[in-house]
Parts: C-alpha cells; structure tokens; sequence
C-alpha cells in the first residue's frame, strides 16, 4: 500500500491536480477516516462557484440561507460552490434572484477570478 493517510493524499492529489473539496471514506485501516480529494469540474466552474461563494459572503449569507432562498438544496448548492455541479441557466437565474444581482454580475466575477488564476497550459518553448 502507500504507508499512511498522508501518503496517499498526496498520490490522490499528484494525479488529480486541484481539488475544491474533502470527502471522507474508510480506509483500510480500521478504525481510521482518510480524505480523498475531488476535483472540480472544469476551472471555470470553480471560478464560479468562487464568485458565489464571494458574493454570498460579502452580503453574510449562509449556504443554506442562500439555497433556501434560490430554492434549492443546499447540499446541491454547496456542490455548485466547490465546482462540482453543471449548474442550470434556471439555478443561474434563482440564484442571481436570491443575491439581488443580475445574472452578468455573477459572471463578470467569475471571469476576474478565472483570469487571476495561472493557466494550466505549458509556456510556449
């Protein structure tokens, strides 16, 4: 095996790349939880989900006061926050709703955040 929890992260992380989130399952010892690491789904769906999580906290909301007043599950939002879920135009819509935003001002940050971000391409030689 790999010698330990943190070894393994480290494998998971090595292949994986960036990772949004921990989930937590068993590991093959007993007794003992190790965190297996998630990637989002694409570098633009974790810029937005970055720029949701930015505007929810710059107006002191909650995930779960967020969702409910979208409308949606809150383990579903929480999913949209960390990049891990292909968020609907009418999830987009409610939840702009539930910030008092247009749907472009959630874009427009997602966009700066996505372009902060290094490129994962190679430098041309």
């Amino acid at each position: 095996m790999y010698g330990g929890g943190a070894a393994l992260n480290r494998v998971v992380a090595n292949l994986i790349g960036d990772v949004t989130y921990s989930v937590w399952t068993h590991s093959s010892q007993p007794g003992s939880l190790v965190a297996v690491s998630i990637p989002a789904l694409s570098p633009i769906h974790a810029a937005f989900g970055d720029a949701l999580r930015e505007l929810r906290t710059e107006r002191g909301i909650s995930q779960e006061g967020l969702a409910l007043q979208a409308g949606l599950n809150r383990g579903y939002y929480s999913g949209v926050e960390r990049g891990r879920r292909n968020v609907s135009l009418t999830n987009i819509a409610k939840l702009s709703a539930a910030l008092d935003l247009p749907t472009s001002a959630i874009h427009a940050r997602a966009e700066q955040i996505a372009a902060r971000r290094p490129s994962k391409r190679s430098p041309a030689p």
